[in-house]
């Protein structure tokens, strides 16, 4: 069954700047340019570590020296109002912001099923390579999961994604995957655009060691069901990428194109009368 599209002129979309000291100007400038794009533009900050005399720009919501980006996450779920949500890093940089988030937009409004979109960026981990389910369209993939730097999720499906426990993950590490995780487990699509590419200033103003510690206690709070389709978007990401210098053992490869098949596979719809039950794995 194809899934019903919808105007895209129709859709609401909000977007969030992430922002930290040492941004601010950045931040700022993004700010400006996406606002006549989208309907709303919050920027999220956290403030300096310790106090300084950097004046916050009037608007910007300040969540505190330790706000990294679980917290500001967590805070645009709970705010969120609009069809749709995008998150800007303040270190990313696009040549054409009305293009990404008019394709953004495009994108949500061709498919109820879609989740989570995003653009490509080269210099991530997340490569295509790496993720990809299947071919979408000629310029679009579905894969196990995107990056956490600009992407857009579904409103409906932020604000009822289950209940995430931060309290051991100030930076934040993990919830891409978790997200996905739970888009995987109930049927949605999660969609990258490569024919958008933008620029990220690689690295990180924090300790990489603790943040790893943070996203290991992190999956260890979510519920079963997805904590298993976690590990198997991890298996595909590390064999993948390990198949990038090693070959693979036959039966590790075997194995893995089961784990790809497991993630592919879209829901089957079974139509009753006048409704429709969606059944098979998703």
């Amino acid at each position: 069954m194809r899934t019903n599209a919808t105007s895209s002129r129709t859709l609401s979309v909000e977007a969030f700047v992430l922002a930290w000291p040492g941004n601010e100007k950045s931040a700022q400038c993004i700010q400006n340019e996406v606002r006549p794009c989208v309907d709303s533009v919050t920027v999220l900050y956290n403030s300096p570590t310790p106090l300084s005399d950097v004046k916050v720009p009037e608007g910007w919501i300040d969540l505190g020296g330790d706000a990294y980006f679980a917290a500001k996450f967590e805070h645009a779920r709970q705010v969120a109002r609009s069809d749709v949500q995008i998150f800007i890093p303040a270190d990313c940089h696009v040549e054409n912001w009305a293009n990404l988030i008019s394709r953004c937009r495009s994108a949500f409004a061709q498919s109820t099923k879609l989740a989570i979109w995003a653009p490509h960026t080269a210099g991530t981990a997340w490569t295509p390579e790496r993720t990809m389910l299947r071919k979408h369209s000629r310029s679009t993939l579905s894969v196990t999961a995107v990056d956490s730097l600009i992407w857009a999720l579904k409103g409906s499906f932020l604000k009822n994604l289950p209940d995430l426990d931060f309290s051991n993950n100030t930076f934040g590490w993990g919830i891409e995957t978790a997200v996905a995780a739970e888009a995987h487990r109930s049927g949605k699509l999660i969609v990258l655009d490569t024919s958008l590419t933008y620029g990220h200033v690689r690295g990180s103003a924090y300790n990489a060691n603790h943040a790893e510690r943070g996203e290991i206690d992190f999956f260890r709070t979510l519920p079963g069901k997805n904590l298993e389709i976690v590990r198997r978007i991890q298996y595909i990401f590390t064999h993948r990428k390990q198949a990038e210098t090693v070959p693979l053992k036959l039966a590790t490869s075997a194995k893995l194109s089961m784990q790809v098949l497991l993630l592919s596979v879209p829901k089957r719809v079974c139509v009753r009368r006048d409704y429709a039950i969606e059944e098979g794995s998703g």
